[in-house]
């Protein structure tokens, strides 16, 4: 320390001035606020341009099926009109009726009685069988079946031969009224041993050239029916 004259000391020490760093880290965290501010506002565009591209999209795809409805709707009429047309006749549907046996007993013991016999128990046979038993009994033979008599093995083909005569079919086996103007038509489904008879009645598979019969609507009609006639009861059929 130096004095001079008028008495005032002057200090020749050093001393150090510390200065704080306050404000670099305000400036730090200025420059970090400002990124962070950045990095949101590019997400939020970043969001909006998405936003912005799915509503585009979406709207382009509405336009379409838009378009595309319109297409079909224009392309059909929006309204339709329906005529019905009835006719005042109608096709008869073909009837069909098959026998595995048309050959009446009575005929067939008459032209082959050494296929026919007795009834082993005539009184047990017509108590369980009435319908064959009417009339005098004392001559009643039946085929040889081997039901109340002995069984022959021949029988079967002895009445095939029967089946493809008419003449010699138990009367009155079906009913065909004369309004019914088709011919019937006769096949055959072979069954061996046996076979099988069978009619039709306004079938044309086998009828060229006829046309179906028809009915009118309204009209009261008796069908080909088949029924049981007493002839039948009385002729039996094997």
């Amino acid at each position: 320390m130096l004095e001079d004259a008028a008495g005032i000391e002057f200090s020749t020490s050093e001393q150090t001035v510390t200065i704080p760093w306050k404000s670099t880290y305000i400036n730090e965290d200025s420059d970090q606020g400002k990124n962070n501010m950045r990095r949101v506002i590019q997400i939020l565009a970043s969001w909006r341009i998405f936003k912005i591209i799915v509503f585009i999209i979406s709207l382009f795809s509405v336009i379409i099926q838009s378009i595309e409805f319109l297409k079909t709707y224009y392309s059909y009429p929006t309204s339709i009109v329906l005529e019905a047309t009835v006719r005042n006749d109608f096709k008869i549907p073909a009837v069909t009726l098959c026998f595995i046996n048309t050959v009446s007993t009575e005929t067939f013991c008459r032209y082959s009685s050494d296929f026919c016999e007795k009834p082993s128990n005539l009184k047990e046979f017509c108590k369980k069988n009435p319908i064959h038993c009417r009339g005098n009994t004392n001559d009643l033979k039946i085929p040889m079946t081997g039901y109340y008599t002995n069984y022959s093995n021949k029988l079967e083909g002895a009445t095939r031969n029967y089946l493809y005569h008419e003449e010699f079919n138990a009367k009155q086996l079906f009913l065909k009224t004369s309004d019914i103007k088709t011919p019937l038509t006769r096949t055959f489904i072979d069954a061996y041993p046996s076979a099988i008879k069978c009619y039709s009645d306004n079938l044309h598979l086998y009828q060229s050239g006829l046309k179906p019969e028809t009915a009118e609507i309204g009209e009261r009609r008796t069908p080909f029916t088949p029924s049981i006639p007493n002839e039948l009861q009385r002729q039996r059929t094997l």
